[in-house]
């Protein structure tokens, strides 16, 4: 495993993010991605999706997961302080090679941003197989 790096979590919409970290390492084929959001307000109404770090791709054929509706596969959980409800369980799922997005694992609908509110955060763990890594350094 490599150390830990530090990112800045590009997500396809800004609006109402008050602060943004993420932190990614390599274990073997596989990048390990943590990342924390939280929001100041509600979002713009866009589903929420988040690039993979580092400009890598992300290698279906190496996940073990069953194919998802829609042609998404799972590759991590999160947890979302709702301020308004409680805590809401996630599900990470990669929708692209270069997409990953999140749904609500209690009915698996994926999260909008306008759902989001002030004092709301969010936190994710994935395990991302990656195309051109070798499980063996």
């Amino acid at each position: 495993r490599s150390d830990w790096y530090p990112f800045t979590p590009q997500l396809n919409s800004l609006t109402s993010v008050s602060n943004r970290k993420g932190m990614w390492r390599r274990d073997g084929d596989t990048m390990e991605v943590k990342c924390g959001i939280r929001y100041n307000g509600v979002g713009d109404n866009s589903d929420w999706t988040m690039e993979i770090p580092e400009s890598k791709l992300f290698d279906g054929l190496k996940n073990a997961s069953a194919a998802m509706a829609g042609n998404v596969q799972y590759v991590g959980s999160g947890e979302w302080s709702d301020s308004g409800t409680g805590y809401k369980q996630l599900m990470v799922v990669a929708t692209s090679t270069t997409i990953l997005k999140i749904f609500e694992s209690v009915d698996a609908t994926p999260v909008e941003t306008d759902e989001f509110g002030a004092s709301d955060e969010l936190a994710t763990t994935s395990r991302i197989p990656i195309k051109g890594w070798s499980a063996v350094s």
